[in-house]
């Protein structure tokens, strides 16, 4: 695929995206049990998404120091 069939298409699904998820907002976000609970759902997703990040550097950390010291024969 060239360059400017990647880019119109890139363009055109990420202005859905972003077009999908204002309206999703919008919609949900005038029914009260998902208002009333959204402030703990962002707490979780944030705590969730923090969690992610920290295995995610562990197991980084772990597979570099691994490769590195299969490597040395001292």
């Amino acid at each position: 695929m060239d360059y400017r069939m990647f880019a119109g298409f890139n363009l055109i699904s990420s202005a859905f995206w972003g077009v999908s998820l204002l309206m999703t907002g919008y919609f949900f976000g005038g029914i009260s049990l998902f208002s009333e609970y959204l402030g703990y759902f962002l707490d979780l997703l944030i705590v969730l998404m923090a969690v992610a990040i920290i295995v995610a550097l562990v197991a980084f950390a772990y597979h570099y120091v691994k490769r590195n010291n299969d490597g040395s024969t001292e």
